[in-house]
């Protein structure tokens, strides 16, 4: 009976541990092939692309400060032909975060799939005068998209690689606030001219009525490559139920061991009995 609740609770175990490592290892493999996707599609850099991009974001910058459109021709739809695929991917060391997908928009749709710029905001671009917004879930019951991004410190560095440039990145700050308030959306507004990224989620987890800004100005790659990486996810909840999972599995052998010590003394001290 022991042993069929030993190997019942073994079982039950390993199952707990592995299937969240296995699931995540097939999310992984799916989100390089949509890297793969994206390079095949959008690669090498476009000149005349990046002159609309760049056109698409002088227009949002207008409509912010309310101010007449310059490029009326220079739509989403001039720029991205294909919305289903992404427009690029997101890179984050300091939270094993790699290659999640950014697409175009903030529906449910989109960020069933992975990450989205939200349309009144820049795309993410070389250039000046650039504020791009990237959004993503927490606390989805099968993804981890921006759960983590809670955990990361001033000073991280991120990347974004997107209609064939890569852009890194420096985190400045953080900021929480309240989507119901009228003024909420200028915290998205470009406010200077430089180049700015900001990453957004829904906070606190469970409750999701405010939101997480993750503010980044952009650096050199040179820069980016030269900044030490800080793991900031070590305690994160998908971490904490795997540090269960295993602790339960080491009490669950100990506890065999311990059984099967006991066992071999009572049946030891059986037979000195009989002899």
């Amino acid at each position: 009976m022991l042993k069929w609740v030993f190997g019942t609770l073994l079982v039950i175990g390993a199952i707990f541990l592995l299937a969240p490592l296995v699931y995540d290892h097939l999310q992984t493999q799916h989100e390089m092939q949509l890297a793969r996707t994206y390079r095949k599609h959008l690669y090498p850099a476009d000149e005349k692309r990046d002159a609309l991009i760049r056109q698409y974001n002088a227009n949002r910058d207008a409509e912010q400060h309310h101010r007449r459109i310059p490029y009326p021709k220079a739509t989403i739809q001039t720029i991205v032909k294909d919305q289903r695929i992404p427009i690029g991917n997101i890179t984050i060391p300091s939270i094993s975060l790699n290659v999640m997908p950014i697409y175009f928009g903030d529906s449910d749709e989109v960020l069933a799939k992975g990450t989205g710029v939200m349309p009144f905001t820049s795309l993410p671009a070389p250039g000046h005068r650039v504020t791009s917004s990237v959004t993503g879930h927490t606390g989805m019951a099968n993804r981890i998209f921006f759960d983590n991004i809670r955990y990361m410190k001033p000073g991280d560095v991120f990347y974004l690689d997107v209609f064939a440039h890569r852009l890194a990145y420096k985190m400045t700050k953080r900021v929480v606030i309240d989507p119901a308030k009228p003024d909420a959306v200028q915290h998205f507004y470009v406010k200077d001219n430089g180049n700015h990224a900001i990453l957004m989620t829904c906070t606190p987890i469970g409750i999701n009525d405010h939101r997480l800004l993750i503010y980044g100005k952009r650096i050199s790659l040179k820069a980016a490559a030269a900044t030490k990486t800080h793991p900031r996810a070590i305690f994160s909840l998908f971490n904490l139920w795997l540090y269960a999972m295993i602790l339960l599995l080491i009490i669950v052998v100990l506890w065999w061991l311990w059984r099967w010590h006991k066992d071999r003394q009572a049946k030891r001290r059986a037979q000195e009995a009989e002899a």
